[in-house]
């Protein structure tokens, strides 16, 4: 065990005597071991608040060392004697929650997840106290070597089903973001029939701010992307929060401003589409990587989603040669005139796939044109725009592109952007 002073288990004896107090009667297996059927019996708003905690600690310690736990990073099954042989996994992460009220700056997120923490341990057996310590102890870990935590390092963690309420709301969870138990939905309906669409039938994708820290609030939500079989996918930028006391305590939900979301359906007036054509999406572009829905016109003449996932945003033409079922995103900046001769100038994004013979065939060529301003009114739904701007920092001018969308009420909805130094 390690003797450094720091949560210094003989100075800090009455707060070992609580730590210890509520391991009475452990009987203290390896902390770690068996951990995964008892994890998936906790509740996944509690496990998001405990690695938030854990990985704010461990970053915290980088700088603080005095604060720092008495115990090794590659030793979960370390016991503390004092304690009279509890598993330090567990002790460690008793006292790091206890730390919490009397550390400065703590945000009320935080201070949120402590309070589910510590309510949810006062009831849970000692199986399920060692397997979220388990889960605190490597997100603790991420934190001290700033890295990102298991939450994000999943695939597919931000893309969410939904449930309905009692209010017959679709409901998406949300355990990733602090402080915000969901984003609920009052409809979700045929933005040109009117017809209501059933909660089931779509997917919630949240994109958060590219300079995001691991530790994701309200304010690091960039978008919300809806996406369901037959329609063009929606994406939502403006919420509200609303709140729901329980008996557990207050919830915090999320709430698109204008409550319903409205989804364009992607063949009109019940015409089909044509067999064997693809259609590409852009859902989001932040220069280097791009969100992209591929669809294909199927037999039966609707089209079904073939690909949907981040594309690297290359700037060349794609290799003569390739690996079957594989994607090329190219874009490039095209500078033209239009029929009047007047100067033009657009986004263009070429998607190539690789076919079975090992050689790349374009598949669709995707536009936006560029404007030094939105244009007034109601947009067209789908149609999207590269807003330019220019701006100084020092000496340099940089250019700041800014891919707007058009939703489905007419409004333009911001949904990725990037900045390159203006060529001189």
């Amino acid at each position: 065990m390690s003797t450094r002073s720091n949560p210094s288990l003989g100075r800090g004896i009455p707060l070992l005597g609580i730590l210890c107090t509520l391991l009475v009667g452990v009987l203290f297996a390896p902390c770690c071991a068996g951990t995964e059927d008892y994890l998936s019996a906790i509740p996944e708003d509690v496990q998001a608040c405990a690695r938030a905690l854990a990985w704010s600690s461990g970053y915290r310690h980088i700088t603080h060392r005095d604060e720092q736990w008495d115990a090794r990073e590659h030793a979960p099954r370390e016991t503390c004697q004092t304690c009279g042989g509890a598993p330090m996994c567990v002790v460690c992460m008793e006292y790091d929650l206890e730390s919490y009220n009397g550390r400065p700056g703590v945000t009320s997120d935080l201070r949120g997840c402590l309070r589910t923490v510590q309510r949810y341990l006062r009831s849970a057996t000692r199986q399920e106290t060692q397997a979220l310590a388990a889960l605190y102890w490597t997100a603790y870990w991420d934190g001290r070597h700033n890295r990102p935590g298991e939450s994000r390092a999943e695939e597919g963690w931000n893309v969410v089903s939904p449930t309905t309420t009692a209010d017959g709301e679709a409901e998406f969870a949300t355990p990733f973001i602090l402080g915000i138990s969901s984003l609920r939905v009052g409809r979700i309906a045929d933005a040109e029939s009117g017809d209501d669409l059933a909660a089931d039938s779509l997917t919630a994708e949240f994109v958060f701010e590219d300079e995001a820290s691991a530790l994701l609030g309200p304010a690091d939500l960039r978008t919300v992307i809806f996406t369901a079989d037959g329609y063009a996918s929606e994406v939502v930028a403006e919420f509200t929060e609303t709140e729901t006391d329980t008996p557990q305590g207050t919830l915090v939900h999320l709430m698109p401003e204008q409550d319903g979301v409205l989804l364009m359906p992607l063949t009109s007036g019940g015409a089909t589409c044509k067999v064997c054509t693809v259609v590409l999406e852009i859902l989001s572009d932040n220069g280097s990587t791009v969100k992209a829905r591929l669809l294909h016109c199927g037999e039966n003449g609707r089209w079904e989603q073939w690909f949907k996932g981040d594309i690297p945003r290359r700037k060349t033409a794609p290799p003569k040669e390739c690996r079957t079922c594989t994607y090329w995103l190219r874009y490039e900046q095209v500078e033209t005139k239009d029929q009047n001769n007047n100067p033009m100038s657009f986004g263009k994004y070429t998607l190539f796939h690789c076919k079975p013979d090992n050689h790349w065939e374009q598949v669709y060529v995707h536009t936006a044109t560029k404007v030094s301003a939105l244009p007034k009114g109601r947009c067209t739904p789908g149609q999207e725009v590269i807003l330019v701007t220019e701006f100084k920092r020092g000496k340099r001018t940089y250019v700041r592109h800014d891919l707007c969308r058009c939703n489905s009420k007419g409004q333009w909805v911001r949904i990725g952007g990037w900045i390159e130094p203006k060529s001189e």
